[in-house]
């Protein structure tokens, strides 16, 4: 492959699966990137691993680990520009890491402990004005 070719996300798989990441679970795009703009392709591997590739150059651009007895991860969000990446698995597991030095922020179990089937990003509709809410904050786990 030479650089600059542009990937499809079967070669992206292929390529994940020579890489030693084991099977391929799902694959997606993602906005942002490491900094240089543009975008990548996130994909799930059945070693437990979420990995990034630059599409523009074929490279790895992150890789981020997660314990395999928590469960396969099956779906995942990012957000902040790319800065973080949430990521649910078969078992209920949710972890969140920031992307940009690969470090896990924070895990927790859904309570059903169902599996997390999709996820999606929703930003925090404002509370009204003088409302016992409108100073509270929602954070992984449900507290305020």
């Amino acid at each position: 492959m030479t650089r600059g070719e542009a990937l499809t996300a079967e070669a992206l798989a292929a390529q994940a699966i020579v890489g030693g990441g084991g099977l391929v679970v799902a694959t997606a795009a993602a906005a942002g990137g490491g900094g240089g703009g543009g975008g990548l392709v996130v994909y799930s591997c059945e070693d437990g691993s979420v990995r990034a590739v630059d599409p523009r150059t074929g490279g790895e651009a992150w890789v981020l680990r997660h314990e395999q007895r928590l469960g396969l991860l099956q779906s995942w969000v990012a957000g902040g520009g790319g800065a973080w990446l949430a990521a649910g698995s078969s078992t209920g597991h949710v972890a969140l890491w920031d992307v940009r030095y690969s470090l896990r922020l924070s895990s927790w179990r859904e309570p059903a402990r169902g599996r997390i089937l999709s996820m999606a990003y929703a930003s925090q509709p404002a509370a009204p004005a003088g409302s016992a809410a409108a100073g509270a904050r929602l954070l992984p786990g449900g507290g305020p």
